[in-house]
């Protein structure tokens, strides 16, 4: 599942992300890697659910 979150979101442009970041002082992480970390605990989160409700 990472790998295919990796893929989702490495062809995206910065300019992109650097557009809704609004800036202050400079960001901790880069805004494409806080991305994929939240896509895949996001994507967990959701076959969790599934496999607690009995989808197959």
């Amino acid at each position: 599942m990472a790998r295919v979150v990796n893929d989702m979101v490495e062809p995206l442009d910065d300019q992109l992300l650097d557009e809704v970041y609004n800036g202050g002082r400079r960001p901790a992480y880069h805004p494409k890697m806080m991305t994929k970390i939240q896509l895949y605990e996001y994507s967990k989160v959701v076959f969790v659910s599934c496999d607690r409700q009995g989808f197959d």
